[in-house]
């Protein structure tokens, strides 16, 4: 059965960080993005620096550090970010005798529809 794309919690809290940390100037501990996602801290921390590693955010240590934002939001879309943490997102095909009266043609469209709703928003629209 063809997969249909879907939200996950490391992508949600992804997504909403970068929002939390575009919203101020001032650095953002993955303490408090944590407490602002309702997530553990080691969690956040994780998806955090995947971030730091497609440089969407700069990370600083110690006392009054955290993470701020690099990228540009108006730039940074959505889609980039949920690939980021959850690879590219991908239509697998499937063989004709698995396909069920339009079942392939029905995933195929709800993939493509959240795939180009990602690929339209930027982290800008949501700030």
């Amino acid at each position: 059965m063809a997969r249909i794309v879907r939200l996950s919690e490391a992508a949600s809290i992804a997504i909403h960080a970068l929002i939390l940390i575009a919203r101020t100037k001032d650095p953002v501990s993955s303490q408090m993005l944590a407490e602002e996602t309702g997530n553990a801290r080691n969690h956040v921390a994780k998806i955090m620096q995947q971030m730091v590693h497609h440089n969407y955010i700069h990370s600083t240590r110690g006392p009054g550090g955290g993470f701020t934002l690099r990228a540009i939001p108006e730039e940074l879309t959505l889609l980039e970010i949920y690939e980021a943490v959850e690879g590219p997102i991908e239509v697998e095909p499937m063989p004709e005798s698995k396909q069920t009266a339009g079942i392939l043609a029905i995933t195929q469209k709800m993939t493509a529809t959240f795939k180009n709703h990602l690929k339209n928003h930027t982290l800008q629209d949501y700030l």
